[in-house]
């Protein structure tokens, strides 16, 4: 028999459980269920179908700052609880399966305080429970923690893992580790800590997510939901082969198909004047080779974004992508698609990092809609919520780069999106709105927000006609990574423009 335990969440409450955070008793009368949205733990009584602790009165795991998102994950190790908080890098265990858990300690599983690791899940190593393993999704790495009962807990790193980790099994002796942005499994054999990275390979952007283990009369087999592609992908966990997919997935569109359309939504220039050439050099962000080239082909108008950098100030946590400075800000997006960040081609502001660049041979012009849009690697997390890292958009129309910048409203406390008003968090932030372009692999057009994503900027909106300078300023919210912070730049594409007159 099924039956619906209502919650009683509001809209702002809607990814409760995202991770599929549910815990369940030794004797299956309550259910754990880890908030999405806070550091928050909200307990049902599974027998007589009602909440115990619901919204209006959690298990509170830890405070949450306003204008921050929180995240708790529940487990069930033996016979103990665990719970996970991921804004504060911490692992508590509780042995009293009681609608309080009164006797729960929490300790802090960070190698670094400064920085969030994200523990997303946890593991038994052992039948007794007393050696635990962490996937900590922001660290790129699993941990191993001693956590025999009554003693101090103590962890350390066990091995790297790829990128974005979602998910950690043991079974047979071996750790199974999901690695979503990499898109593969990697297996861990705990009797010697040596990793196969990757175990098993799974199609590019199927964004893995949960792993469940059976065993077969040919061996184990390992369960993997494809996230990015409504699939279930078959392991044989002798050897890692994809043996079967299961589930049926949407034909990606054939080469020009994707509606290129005209006017804005093609990228087009203000008042007549004259498009940028294919290879207009600075300025005109050509949109490469393969796939982009097939949509340039179909009549698509070459991109404007970024020309020169004038000014660049990283801050505390910057470095990755300034090596290929200024190549990997300029052209089109790379998107990673609506759950998943790009990882390359961008660059870490770090905290409090900023930006000036102008626009080549062009400038930036109001027109109808929006003008320009700043693609970053921000992905969704439930319907018009994002893990973002927000920057300040500024411009500058003075006779220099050094004139005053005017930026856009940047509303950083409205930390919660709505769905039902269809409002992303960060209004007038960039680096909010994931980005669904990638112009390498789609013919998405950039210059259409509607159908290619990122955070689109009108003019209209300063109440200027024209500028030529874009500064952007990372707002300082970043919380994410152990060794890079801040802002991730993809790119910056205009939608109106026209050639600049000569100085």
């Amino acid at each position: 028999m099924a039956a619906h335990i209502p919650l009683g969440l509001s809209a702002e409450d809607a990814r409760i459980g995202a991770y599929g955070a549910l815990a369940v008793s030794p004797d299956g009368r309550l259910g754990y269920l880890g908030s999405g949205t806070r550091a928050d733990l909200f307990v049902v009584d599974l027998a007589a179908r009602r909440v115990l602790r619901g919204p209006e009165r959690p298990i509170v795991v830890a405070e949450v700052p306003a204008g921050d998102n929180g995240l708790a994950v529940a487990r069930r190790l033996g016979d103990r609880l665990a719970l996970l908080d991921f804004n504060h890098d911490a692992l508590c265990l509780s042995a009293a399966w009681d609608a309080a858990l009164s006797d729960r300690s929490c300790r802090s599983v960070g190698s670094e305080a400064s920085l969030i690791e994200g523990p997303i899940d946890v593991a038994a190593a052992d039948a007794e429970g007393h050696t635990l393993l962490l996937a900590m999704t922001l660290a790129n790495a699993v941990y191993r923690v001693q956590a025999p009962p009554g003693a101090p807990l103590a962890a350390t790193r066990l091995v790297g893992t790829g990128l974005a980790n979602n998910r950690v099994v043991v079974h047979q002796g071996y750790a199974y580790v999901v690695n979503s942005l990499s898109n593969n499994l990697q297996r861990i054999d705990l009797a010697d800590g040596r990793s196969q990275q990757p175990f098993a390979v799974l199609p590019v952007g199927s964004n893995p997510y949960d792993l469940a283990i059976s065993d077969e009369p040919e061996g184990p087999r390992g369960w993997v939901t494809l996230f990015g592609q409504h699939e279930l992908a078959v392991i044989d966990l002798r050897d890692g082969r994809v043996v079967e997919r299961l589930g049926a997935t949407s034909a990606p569109p054939a080469d020009g198909d994707a509606g290129l359309g005209d006017g804005a939504a093609a990228g087009s220039a203000a008042d007549g004047e004259s498009q940028p050439r294919a290879d207009a050099g600075s300025g005109a962000a050509g949109l490469g080779d393969g796939a982009a080239q097939r949509c340039q082909g179909a009549g698509a108008t070459p991109l404007v974004g970024i020309g020169a950098i004038v000014r660049w100030l990283p801050g505390p946590g910057a470095g990755h992508g300034q090596a290929e400075l200024p190549g990997v800000i300029q052209g089109g997006p790379t998107g990673g698609g609506r759950t998943r960040g790009a990882v390359s081609g961008v660059l870490a502001f770090g905290v409090g990092g900023e930006l000036v660049v102008d626009f080549g041979d062009y400038e930036l012009v109001d027109g109808p809609g929006p003008d320009f849009v700043v693609f970053e690697n921000a992905f969704e997390t439930g319907p018009y919520h994002s893990f973002s890292e927000p920057a300040v958009v500024g411009l500058s129309r003075a006779g220099t780069a050094n004139g005053d910048f005017k930026d856009f409203p940047c509303d950083l406390a409205a930390t919660s999106g709505d769905a039902a008003g269809e409002r992303w968090p960060h209004p007038g932030c960039a680096g909010v709105r994931p980005v669904l372009a990638d112009v390498t692999q789609n013919c998405l057009p950039p210059t259409d927000p509607a159908q290619a994503g990122g955070d689109a900027f009108d003019l209209a909106t300063l109440g200027w006609d024209s500028a030529r300078w874009l500064r952007l300023r990372d707002a300082g919210l970043a919380r994410s990574g152990t060794t890079t912070k801040g802002f991730d730049l993809d790119a910056v594409v205009l939608i109106h423009y026209r050639r600049r007159p000569p100085d």
